[in-house]
C-alpha cells in the first residue's frame, strides 16, 4: 500500500516506509518456510506459472523456492518513481 500510495502522490516518506516493510518481508518469509517446509513437499500448480499457458511440469510452488523474489521486492521498491503530475 505505501507504494502504491508513493507511485500514485509521489510522496516520498511512503516510500521510505514500502522499503522498510519490505526489508522486513524476508524474516516473516523465512518464518512461513520454517514452518511449511516440514509439512509441504514442492508441489506442481498450473496456475503458478509465470503468466505463460503452456504446461511446465518443472514449475514447482514452495514459499522456500520464491524467497529470492521476495527479498528483490525491496530493490523495485528502492527503485520505483512517482508517476509525474501532468
Amino acid at each position: 500500500m505505501a507504494l502504491h500510495a508513493y507511485l500514485s502522490s509521489g510522496e516520498e516518506s511512503q516510500q521510505q516506509q514500502a522499503v522498510e516493510h519490505l526489508r522486513n518481508a524476508p524474516a516473516y518469509w523465512d518464518e512461513v518456510v520454517a514452518i511449511t517446509r516440514p509439512l509441504y513437499r514442492d508441489m506442481k500448480l498450473t496456475h503458478y506459472n509465470h503468466n505463460f499457458y503452456v504446461p511446465n511440469d518443472d514449475n514447482l510452488f514452495h514459499w522456500a523456492l520464491i524467497r529470492d523474489e521476495v527479498a528483490r521486492d525491496v530493490e523495485i521498491a528502492a527503485g520505483s518513481k512517482a508517476k509525474e503530475a501532468h
